[in-house]
This record gives structure tokens, sequence and C-alpha cells, in this order.
């Protein structure tokens, strides 16, 4: 997919790979990234320093807790209503904590909504080319071990690498890809981060 005139939707974009992964669509020419944050200054911090750079009409910080499944989808309804379109969701918001359950509503649930709103709203329109949803996951998505941060995360990281392998190819093209790059060439993909290797490879 081309990223140039695209409208994206990145989860968690205030910060790291978010950040990053914002900055790169915006570089490559999206017309619109709307990006989801729990971290309200620092939400409006980046969005201020993209409308700078690329023009305050192609960012926008939306406060979004994605665990709050309600709040989710009204924040994708939003992005979408912008120009009636939604081309590229990234679910990237995470976070590592010994609480299993917010691990598990954060790292999975959230993903699980996010691709299912994402695919709601990509449905409804028509066009010959296809939506891309890009789910983070991460090294600890594929193997176990103490380098990583608990069971808790690693439940749900393996979470999302499932969910991705298996959603309906009638609606995705599930594929995996198990090392840090930026791609947006099939319709549904997963983003392995090595946590040794700095967000900057990303770009």
């Amino acid at each position: 997919m081309k990223i140039e005139n695209k409208v994206a939707l990145v989860t968690g974009g205030a910060d790291g790979i978010g950040k990053a992964v914002s900055q790169r669509l915006l570089e490559k020419g999206a017309k619109f990234v709307a990006i989801l944050d729990i971290n309200e200054d620092l939400g409006k911090e980046t969005v201020n320093t993209f409308s700078e750079k690329f023009g305050s009409s192609k960012v926008r910080f939306i406060h979004c807790n994605v665990a709050d499944d309600k709040r989710l989808k009204e924040c994708f309804q939003e992005a979408f209503d912008v120009f009636g379109t939604l081309d590229i969701v990234v679910n990237n918001a995470g976070v590592g904590t010994a609480n299993h359950r917010r691990a598990i509503e954060i790292n999975l649930i959230a993903v699980i909504n996010g691709c299912f709103y994402a695919e709601e709203l990509m449905t409804k329109q028509k066009r010959e080319e296809k939506g891309v949803i890009v789910n983070t996951a991460s090294m600890a998505g594929l193997k176990t071990g103490a380098a990583y941060v608990n069971s808790n995360y690693y439940a749900a990281k393996h979470g999302v690498v499932g969910l991705t392998k298996s959603l309906p190819v009638s609606v995705f093209i599930p594929t995996y890809h198990p090392a840090p790059s930026y791609p947006f060439s099939l319709s549904l993909m997963v983003l392995c981060q090595n946590i040794f290797i700095s967000t900057s490879s990303l770009l």
C-alpha cells in the first residue's frame, strides 16, 4: 500500500514505537494521522511537534484509554469521520505490568477490539484497495524466558500473534513478521519488537 493520501490511526501514538510510526506515516505523505493515547499531556506535545512540521490539518490527538471498549470505539469513529475513510490502523498501545488484568486488557483485548472496530469501518468503504491493520506484538509473543517482563506480558503478546494469524482470510490476509520493520504491504500483519533494538530502527 502507498501511504500517500491515506488516513491512519495509531494507538499508543504519543511516544515510543507509536510516535515513530506516526511520524513515518506523515513523512510518507499520509493525509491524516489520528494519534490515540492515554497520556494527554504527551499526546498534545507530540501533535504540536508534528503540526509544526507537517501542518495542523494532518494530525490530531484523541485522548483514549484503550482498555475502555466504548471509548475506543468512539475514538475510531472520530478518526473515521474526519474524511469518511480509514485506511491504516496500527494497534500499538501496550504496557508492561505485573497486574494480569490490566496487562490482558491493554495488550490483548484492546488489540482484538481495535481489529474489529477497524474492520467494521473499513468495510463501509467502497474501494479496490484493502485497508491495512498492523498489530504490534513482541519477541515475547514468540518465546518464553526471563529476559522479558513477566508471564502476563508473554500471555498477552502470544495472544496478539495468535489473533493476527487466525483472523478470517475473507477479511484480512494474516501474515507474520518476526523482526522489527515497517511494512505496509499486506492487509493484516503483526509487528514484533525486539526489546534490544531501539525504536529508531523502525524508521
